[in-house]
């Protein structure tokens, strides 16, 4: 775990995800189990904000995710931060498409949380 302290990797989000995040957490059904305030999630994402390089979001005029159209923001926020990995537990729609390539950017690999941190220990 040394490589997790020496800020082997940067987190990344963009201003959409951040305002995804905020309505999932608002959803009925979850907030049975966690109701969280406004104060709280505004915590939340001052934390995040606090915590990860955050880019604008503006890049979303992609269709890369052909399963859910929604996840293309996430695929939009790789690109813009020219992120190498998109970190996911996804495995309906971003972990089967593996890698990412669109041009004029560098490819993107999706990979699991636990395939992350074995590329770190390497």
């Amino acid at each position: 775990m040394a490589a997790l302290t020496e800020q082997a990797f940067q987190f990344v989000t963009s201003e959409t995800l951040l305002e995804e995040l905020v309505d999932v957490l608002e959803y009925p059904r979850l907030r049975k189990y966690a109701p969280f305030s406004d104060q709280d999630l505004r915590r939340i994402v001052a934390v995040l904000r606090h915590v990860a390089l955050v880019v604008p979001g503006d890049y979303q005029e992609l269709d890369k995710v052909p399963t859910d159209f929604k996840d293309n923001i996430v695929i939009c926020c790789a690109l813009e931060s020219e992120a190498e990995y998109i970190v996911t537990d996804d495995r309906r729609d971003l972990l089967p498409l593996k890698v990412i390539r669109c041009a004029g950017y560098r490819p993107v690999q999706i990979v699991s949380p636990l395939a992350f941190l074995r590329l770190l220990e390497r």
